[in-house]
């Protein structure tokens, strides 16, 4: 990552947990270790774009923008970003940032959001499968098939891939 560090989502623990490039345990984001850390529950996603720690909180469908100490910078909920959520609509896996852009994988929906990391956006827009600008939705074309990585090539394409964990394949 940026700062020579690895972060790692620990869904079950709710916190992420930062190693050196060499493997060793570093620190702990989360987990209500003190009144300026972030509260995260199920965290899944973490990507680190523009000096900031970005992660993705399936189980309360929002992401949260950190400081690389672990101070909160940002709570991001669908409606701050544009897109509307009821009961069923938002949950949010996959992430990858570059330093303008958001990509999470939308687990219910099929969905890839694109957000602006600067500014965030204040609308969303529809986009096309091939193409998208920030603030958009991108579909995919099986909505039946749960999106859950996501991750942006050198070349600058997103890549996500989608699983249906009923049928056991992608």
């Amino acid at each position: 990552a940026y700062d020579g560090q690895v972060y790692i989502a620990d869904n079950r623990n709710s916190r992420v947990q930062a190693f050196s490039i060499d493997g060793r345990f570093s620190h702990v984001l989360g987990a209500r270790l003190g009144p300026s850390a972030p509260d995260l529950q199920a965290p899944y996603g973490v990507a680190v774009a523009g000096g900031r720690l970005i992660v993705s909180e399936n189980t309360r469908g929002r992401l949260q923008v950190l400081e690389l100490n672990g101070r909160v910078l940002q709570i991001l909920t669908p409606q701050k970003v544009g897109i509307s959520r009821d009961s069923s609509s938002l949950w949010l896996y996959g992430l990858s940032a570059d330093a303008h852009h958001a990509y999470v994988t939308d687990g219910c929906n099929g969905n890839v959001h694109v957000l602006d990391v600067k500014p965030w956006p204040a609308t969303s827009s529809s986009a096309s499968t091939t193409t998208a600008a920030a603030g958009a939705i991108l579909s995919l074309t099986k909505p039946t098939r749960p999106c859950h990585t996501c991750h942006r090539s050198t070349g600058g394409v997103v890549q996500v891939k989608a699983q249906d964990w009923r049928q056991g394949r992608h």
